[in-house]
């Protein structure tokens, strides 16, 4: 047998909807020496029979490992620790690939001889499928890449990314199991630490789909601070590492991750939690560094918080209130133009 190049992760929990995609999406990549390891999370609807019944139909390389409900982290540690690939991706269950993204990440990793490889995410199904010309890659330094991510997250998810698995068992990385919010960006960023030489594909390859949940459905829970604290261990990491990028991820970084939070608790309507972060963290601090932010919705909200951290709050949950609306409007629109 070939050995296999590639692993490509899935944690798998309640998704169902939109799984058979996923997978398909897999399926139809260019490059086929790669291995499927799906991590069924304690699903308790019929994700597994999806699965089961998609693999029974089709040659692919898959695994289906079923654990107890134990969080995306300790799923995706379990897709590490049984993969064989000596590359690895990883895919969040309702997303998709473009069917050239692991021939073109590989490719861009093997021929510039990088330790990471990586493009960007859409949120747009068609940006991501109806591109025709092919970027070139472009070869970064660590400092580099690491600018990219800090300034540009909403263009990269750690998902964009194809690591090398020597990296992360030579660095003993691994996914926090006790962190619900910001474990995958605590792990890029330590990864990141390792990378002398990155390879970007200014590209979006990645198809994130943006549920109308995860707008204002999903309730806030003071869990969502696990971001805040998942930031300052890969701080405290990069401090040790010696990294070049680190003043500017300590001076950036923790400030936006506080705005990321205080959005969260004010697009969910809760007055509690947010008023119990402005008393936890020197949250109005934070907001004189985000105001200085390039992305105009981080400016303008941070500059309210100044004024006043009640303005913050209710322009962020009317924010949140029609973004929610125009998804479903725009959903409703693409069931009926499809049907």
């Amino acid at each position: 047998t070939m050995d296999v190049t590639i692993s490509v992760i899935v944690p798998i929990y309640k998704s169902q909807k939109y799984i058979a995609r996923c997978i398909e999406s897999v399926l139809n990549q260019t490059y086929k020496n790669f291995e499927v390891i799906c991590i069924n999370d304690g699903s308790i609807d019929r994700t597994e029979e999806v699965i089961n019944n998609w693999v029974s139909n089709h040659c692919l390389t898959v695994s289906v490992i079923s654990q107890s409900n134990g969080g995306v982290s300790s799923a995706r540690n379990l897709g590490i620790a049984n993969s064989k690939g000596r590359y690895i991706c990883f895919l969040d269950a309702d997303d998709q690939y473009h069917p050239k993204f692991l021939e073109l990440l590989l490719h861009a990793m093997k021929s510039t001889k990088s330790d990471i490889s990586y493009c960007r995410l859409s949120r747009n199904e068609e940006d991501v499928f109806g591109f025709k010309n092919k970027k070139d890659s472009i070869i970064q330094t660590q400092e580099e890449a690491m600018r990219n991510l800090l300034y540009k997250m909403w263009d990269y998810g750690f998902y964009c990314y194809m690591y090398k698995k020597d990296v992360i068992l030579k660095s003993k990385l691994e996914f926090d199991i006790d962190t619900k919010y910001g474990e995958d960006r605590e792990f890029i960023w330590k990864y990141l630490s390792w990378c002398s030489s990155a390879v970007w594909i200014d590209q979006p390859l990645y198809y994130y789909r943006e549920s109308s949940g995860s707008v204002t459905q999903k309730k806030a829970s003071w869990r969502n601070t696990d971001a805040i604290k998942a930031i300052q261990r890969a701080d405290m990491y990069l401090k040790k590492m010696n990294c070049v990028y680190y003043k500017q991820f300590h001076e950036y970084m923790n400030a936006r991750v506080m705005w990321a939070v205080a959005k969260s608790f004010a697009i969910s309507g809760d007055k509690n939690l947010f008023e119990k972060l402005g008393k936890k963290y020197n949250v109005y601090e934070m907001m004189k560094i985000t105001l200085k932010d390039k992305v105009k919705l981080v400016k303008v909200a941070s500059f309210l918080y100044i004024i006043n951290p009640i303005l913050f709050f209710y322009v962020l949950f009317f924010y949140g209130k029609i973004k929610e609306l125009l998804i479903k409007r725009l959903r409703k629109v693409n069931i009926l133009y499809f049907k």
